[in-house]
């Protein structure tokens, strides 16, 4: 496949990845977590590092077919031999155990390396998360009086769900056997 072929694939990949709210619509957070208002991205300058996979060993045989199945509900694209984008920034995978025995979440480690990750770019006054507390529930629940009902409930994969800037893909990056996602 010759270089337009290759670009053609970035376009098509990068254009399965963008945003599909609304023109005009103002993303707000879900309930129970907070994030500022923003009039854009956050100008972010990281160095380019490579990956360094986190505990692989133990697991390595179940990250391709988590890495496809991201890529299959279109939350990835790839894999590219070269890196797709300029300044493109590779961060580390890892993966922590579910509750469910042989069960593993994977986690794409922006605060790593310490010191020059994606996250380490972002300024913490402008842009934070926080999440609701018992305690913010609790006193919800006391102010609507006798009565009120109280429900939880989980979103799986809550922050895949949450839409990026497509001026921020190339901060989204990892290498795996190789290849670029």
């Amino acid at each position: 496949m010759g270089m337009e072929g290759v670009l053609a694939d970035i376009r098509k990949s990068l254009a399965a990845l963008a945003p599909t709210a609304q023109p005009g619509a103002s993303p707000t957070p879900p309930p129970g977590l907070d994030a500022p208002a923003s009039s854009g991205p956050p100008p972010v300058h990281v160095p380019e590092h490579q990956v360094q996979e986190q505990n692989p060993t133990r697991t390595l045989q179940w990250w391709p077919k988590k890495i496809e199945k991201e890529r299959a509900l279109g939350r990835l694209a790839g894999p590219f031999k070269r890196p797709p984008l300029a300044g493109f920034v590779c961060s580390p995978l890892g993966v922590v155990p579910k509750k469910e025995p042989g069960q593993f979440r994977l986690i794409h480690n922006l605060s790593a390396p310490r010191g020059s990750s994606v996250n380490d770019a972002i300024d913490p006054q402008l842009y934070s998360v926080r999440y609701a507390s018992v305690d913010n529930a609790i006193d919800k629940e006391r102010a609507l009086g006798r009565g009120a009902l109280l429900a939880k409930n989980d979103i799986e994969s809550a922050f895949r769900l949450l839409p990026v800037h497509p001026a921020d893909y190339h901060l989204l990056g990892f290498q795996f056997r190789g290849e670029y996602f």
